[in-house]
């Protein structure tokens, strides 16, 4: 893995000093980092109030606007700006120790009230997620190159807080990545922007149809595949971001059993980037999907 899950207090010099571990754990290693160490029970005083000032750090990060990258349903990405390089992927949540009190917190702190996180939203699996499927991308030997961004660091924090008169307990759970030079096809559509002039739509659409067939003959479903999702990176390269609905199975992937029932995702990642590929063909030529053939 090229990525480390560790504590805040094992990372905290890398991030604020910018550096990446360039390190890769063998094998046995990595097994072992798939459960999170206790922080609690590891921690010094000195630890703690260390832990905490990253903590704060990743949450004035949250109320920066002009630093947000994208936002999904659970997760917002930010850039910091000691590290522009890198993107935070953050998920936060806020537990209120007293239910009753909910009503008392600020409003922009409602939508990080989550009763129960949904199911894919396991960062250390997204992770290992995308690692595999990088496997598949394949760096300059093909003019077909799909690019994923490198995980680097995976890091969990938690503090009890008071808000508002309101006792409550802080966690943000974080993946820093490599920050992509780019932008998505959403971004680009909506604000109705010009594509790079290098930009060739064939050939595009045919890396991402090579590449999503080799992950998914491997049973790895990325399952979120829209506009969003996929940007258009440096030479006009396709980079796939946000596998944090991807799976790896060899069972149906579209279907996902949950504590509310099952979840059917509508469409197969190939049958999602014959849709982005006519809603780019419509903006960029006013033309009707080709036959992928």
């Amino acid at each position: 893995m090229n990525y480390h899950e560790e504590s805040p207090v094992e990372i905290i010099n890398k991030i604020d000093s910018n550096l990446v571990p360039n390190e890769v754990p063998d094998e046995k290693e990595s097994k072992t980092r798939k459960k999170k160490k206790s922080l609690e029970s590891e921690n010094t005083p000195e630890d703690n109030v260390r832990e905490k000032r990253i903590l704060d750090s990743i949450l004035r990060l949250l109320e920066q606007e002009e630093n947000k990258l994208g936002e999904g349903g659970t997760a917002e990405v930010f850039f910091p700006n000691d590290a522009p390089k890198l993107c935070y992927k953050i998920i936060r949540k806020v537990n209120i120790v007293t239910p009753r009190l909910k009503e008392k917190l600020p409003t922009r702190y409602q939508k990080y009230v989550r009763d129960d996180m949904p199911w894919h939203l396991d960062l250390t699996s997204e992770a290992e997620l995308m690692e595999e499927a990088r496997k598949f991308t394949v760096e300059s030997i093909s003019e077909n190159e799909v690019f994923i961004p490198r995980p680097l660091l995976i890091f969990h924090l938690s503090a009890d807080e008071e808000i508002n008169g309101v006792d409550v307990k802080e966690t943000v759970d974080v993946i820093v990545m490599d920050r992509v030079s780019g932008i998505d096809l959403e971004q680009l559509m909506l604000q109705g922007k010009q594509f790079p002039e290098n930009f060739d739509l064939d050939k595009f659409m045919k890396a991402l149809r090579d590449f999503f067939e080799k992950i998914n003959s491997s049973a790895i479903h990325h399952r979120d595949v829209f506009e969003r999702n996929i940007m258009v990176g440096p030479n006009s390269k396709p980079y796939v971001i946000d596998f944090g609905r991807g799976i790896k199975t060899n069972n149906d992937p579209y279907v996902e059993y949950t504590a509310k029932g099952p979840l059917n995702f509508l469409n197969t990642d190939q049958d999602a980037l014959v849709s982005i590929e006519k809603h780019l063909r419509s903006y960029l030529y006013g033309n009707p999907v080709k036959d992928a053939a």
